[in-house]
């Protein structure tokens, strides 16, 4: 079932003439992936938490898409979702079924990584782009499996494929600015 191409609240996309779809969180069966906040000693914050105002949120958007351009994911429609990501998680991005569309949902601590760390995260979030197609032959190649057969093997799909878009984007956030807000 393809997700409904309505605007969701909170959410705004990164390229200028994109449709705002739905949130993809909510879809079962769509190919997400989540970064874990580093623990990182540089926290360019102490204290009172920053938060996402207009301002900051439109600086992010415009990083987002340059980001996107040096990674050569023009074709990609990058929509950011305000309201959702896990506790636990620094960022998260979904892709839409059988499209060039993700969404990205940031972490309350993402503003209080240090500015390397911020690009990582964006740079790691946006290379699952890169990887989702090579996510999805993977996991429909075992789809036939059921009971722990199934769940080992999509634990270890997802655990290699978060491997290759680490060392991936480890690679492409070379010449990549690090943002300014």
């Amino acid at each position: 079932m393809a997700p409904s191409p309505t605007p969701f609240p909170g959410s705004t996309a990164c390229t200028p003439d994109a449709v705002r779809p739905a949130s993809p969180f909510a879809t079962a069966g769509t190919p997400r992936a989540a970064k874990k906040a580093p623990k990182s000693k540089d926290s360019r914050r102490a204290g009172r938490p920053l938060e996402w105002n207009r301002a900051r949120r439109a600086t992010f958007e415009d990083y987002v898409a340059v980001v996107q351009h040096h990674l050569k994911l023009e074709n990609w429609t990058v929509g950011i979702d305000w309201s959702h990501c896990p506790d636990d998680a620094c960022a998260e991005i979904a892709r839409w079924p059988n499209q060039r569309r993700a969404t990205m949902a940031l972490g309350r601590g993402f503003l209080e990584l240090s500015p390397r760390d911020q690009r990582n995260t964006v740079v790691h979030e946006l290379a699952h782009c890169l990887l989702f197609d090579l996510h999805d032959v993977a996991a429909t190649s075992v789809s036939g499996l059921e009971g722990d057969a199934a769940r080992l093997a999509e634990v270890l799909i997802n655990a290699q494929v978060e491997l290759a878009t680490d060392r991936l984007a480890s690679l492409l956030e070379r010449g990549v600015p690090t943002p300014r807000w």
